[in-house]
């Protein structure tokens, strides 16, 4: 059987490893927003069109009956 012997100098060691540095917070930022734009991206388009179809419908409602 072996005895572990806790050493808190290796577990600061540890933890000091484990903290994300601002260049990896920055890379993960960075692939987050890139998967939220892939994913919101064709809905953006989609509203897009649907306003410039609503802007073309309104503008043929105007032409036919002229608001006062």
């Amino acid at each position: 059987m072996t005895i572990v012997w806790f050493d808190p100098r290796q577990a600061r060691r540890a933890r000091r490893r484990e903290r994300p540095t601002p260049r990896r917070v920055a890379e993960r930022w960075a692939r987050e927003d890139a998967e939220l734009l892939a994913a919101v991206g064709p809905l953006v388009e989609l509203l897009a069109g649907l306003q410039h179809h609503k802007r073309a419908i309104t503008a043929v409602r105007q032409e036919v009956v002229p608001r006062v």
